[in-house]
């Protein structure tokens, strides 16, 4: 796509960011999938969503810089996040050592550019904004209809039959599935949460904004028959149940018998889906999985500090299975990623990486269970 067709609303986003740098957020949540629109900037390929980004926190550097507010707000900023600056450091450091060890630097380059620093960025962006409830509420509303392109095209796609990359498996925008739950499904625990814990304070329209947007978004998963969204959903379910209120004996046995019930159906469900099956392999896309799996664990094994860079796992599994006897080669050859997140940074960023995250899911979660 041509740059120039995204300065116009660039030019409108520095406007509202300028007039309020709320309004920007708001904005930069709302479209999201704008990371599809991709363009050049001279010749450093960038997408929409990264040029919301920046184009927000320069109006809002700016704006501190005039008025000299610049070095409380940082200090807020940091504060507010104190407990997660060593980790995700150690994470950053562990990511700048992957673009060292990458076969192919430049597009690890592109890597830590979207992957780390934009999502830093827009971090410290909110974390200098959020500063009440009414905007944690606006934000979850703009949340909410950056979603509404993924449901509705992908509901007509599926309705009519066509477009789908895999037959009778709703993916929208996407090149799969499996994207469009990765997206719904933590916003729709996002939107229960906040349905269920403002339920009191909660406004009428607001609440049958939220019911039938949970409706769509539950529509829009199941089509997806991406079983590890619906587990995912059934998890993070679960989760707010256990933590909402007290916990009781009653409410622990019935959400024991939810979850058994849940996995049960979910893996019936999977056997039985010709979606998930390839009848010429005699073999279903979760043992597929179990093979990638397997063969990445052995991966890290061959660099455990460095690991083989970033975005160097799809030519490093390539060149692992061309090693082995022809007996021993996975029926999946030609793998991108390994499907996990924690052996995609392990296998690609190394032991460091993998450790600093989980100590910072570690602290939010405790953080968390504190409050």
């Amino acid at each position: 796509m041509n740059i120039i067709f995204f300065i116009p609303p660039l030019l409108i986003l520095a406007y509202l960011a300028y007039r309020n740098t709320n309004y920007g957020i708001y904005v930069i949540l709302a479209t999201i999938p704008g990371y599809l629109l991709r363009g050049n900037v001279w010749l450093v390929p960038t997408t929409w969503l990264e040029l919301a980004i920046y184009t927000v926190s320069a109006i809002s550097l700016y704006k501190h810089v005039r008025k000299k507010t610049l070095a409380p707000h940082w200090y807020y900023a940091l504060h507010g996040a104190k407990h997660y600056i060593i980790p995700a450091l150690i994470f950053l450091f562990a990511a700048l050592v992957s673009v060292l060890a990458s076969p192919d630097q430049m597009r690890a380059l592109g890597i830590i550019k979207a992957w780390f620093f934009d999502p830093l960025l827009f971090s410290i962006l909110l974390l200098d904004k959020l500063t009440c409830e009414k905007v944690l509420k606006r934000m979850l509303y703009a949340l909410s209809f950056s979603s509404m392109p993924i449901m509705l095209y992908g509901i007509f796609e599926y309705a009519l039959g066509v477009g789908l990359s895999i037959p009778g498996r709703l993916d929208s925008f996407f090149e799969s599935p499996n994207y469009v739950s990765m997206y719904l499904v933590p916003l729709s625990l996002l939107i229960l949460g906040y349905l269920v814990t403002s339920r009191p304070a909660i406004a009428r329209w607001q609440k049958i904004y939220c019911i039938l947007w949970l409706i769509g978004s539950a529509a829009t998963i199941i089509l997806t028959k991406s079983f590890g969204g619906w587990f995912a959903a059934g998890g993070g379910i679960i989760f707010l149940a256990l933590f909402h209120k007290k916990i009781t004996a009653k409410k622990l046995v019935m959400l024991v018998f939810i979850s058994l019930a849940l996995i049960t159906l979910g893996f019936y469900g999977y056997q039985k889906s010709k979606t998930h099956y390839n009848s010429f392999w005699n073999i279903n896309s979760f043992e597929t999985r179990l093979e990638v799996w397997a063969h990445t664990l052995r991966m890290i094994t061959y660099k455990p500090i460095t690991g083989s860079g970033l975005g160097g796992f799809h030519d490093e599994y390539i060149s692992h299975i061309e090693k082995l006897p022809r007996e021993k080669q996975p029926i999946e050859k030609d793998v991108l990623w390994p499907h996990n997140i924690y052996l995609a940074l392990l296998v690609e960023n190394g032991v460091l990486s993998l450790a600093a995250f989980l100590w910072i899911i570690l602290i939010f979660y405790s953080e968390t269970l504190r409050r």
